[in-house]
């Protein structure tokens, strides 16, 4: 069975970090989540989960990962998180459980040249904001207002 989900963890001084990569549907997710949790066992300290390689989730792979996190016994938070993961995140706000997001990329479409971008921004710089920042196209360089509103992308914050 092919795994559609991957991870690499890092020991940085007294955090691991878990760079995690789901691309096609995860039957496995339990399987994948469970192994997972093995190795996050090993270790004690804050987890930080980079998500920036997350661009699909199914049901099984929704289902499991809120076990996953539900179960963690330690502080954890999300950094360069992918538009994806915060739109689904915002539907099912489990997928964040108690951890905080960091970061995220806010998704671009330059009305110019049709190219499609993110970019990665600190999540304190946006909280309380009315809008997202306007950002140059990187093929073009014109401005370019963000694809969605902050009160729609960053309602995870309840603010």
């Amino acid at each position: 069975m092919k795994t559609s989900m991957q991870y690499r963890i890092s020991r940085e001084s007294s955090m691991t970090l878990v760079s995690l990569t789901m691309t096609t549907p995860l039957d496995d997710a339990a399987s994948v989540l469970g192994d997972l949790a093995k190795e996050l066992a090993k270790d004690s300290g804050p987890i930080v989960f980079d998500v920036a390689g997350v661009s699909y989730f199914n049901s099984p792979a929704i289902r499991g990962w809120v076990l996953f996190v539900e179960a963690l016994d330690r502080p954890y938070s999300f950094r360069r998180c992918s538009s994806y993961f915060i739109e689904y995140g915002n539907m099912a706000q489990q997928i964040f459980g108690a951890g905080t997001v960091e970061s995220l990329h806010v998704p671009y479409r330059c009305a110019a040249c049709n190219e499609d971008f993110e970019v990665l921004e600190m999540v304190d710089s946006l909280s309380g904001r009315d809008d997202l920042p306007v950002a140059p196209c990187p093929q073009c360089r014109a401005s370019t207002p963000a694809v969605v509103t902050a009160s729609d992308f960053l309602f995870f914050l309840g603010t």
